[in-house]
């Protein structure tokens, strides 16, 4: 499992004025998730960071905080 950074989201989120269901729709994962990582660092797969990062439009590894 992966930690994503969710103080960094949160930052890129703001900067792009983008809300957790444009995020959500682009990432095809519940708006609960994307909250929850906007709000929370929070244990997750490889396949949601690229889901994240995808929607993001940024690269993986700026999201992850650290390996759990």
């Amino acid at each position: 499992m992966l930690v994503i950074d969710s103080e960094k989201v949160r930052n890129i989120m703001l900067e792009r004025q983008l809300g957790v269901n444009e995020v959500a729709d682009a990432a095809k994962l519940q708006t609960t998730t994307i909250s929850h990582m906007s709000r929370f660092d929070k244990n997750v797969t490889i396949k949601t960071v690229g889901k994240l990062a995808k929607a993001l439009n940024i690269e993986p590894k700026e999201i992850i905080k650290a390996y759990a």
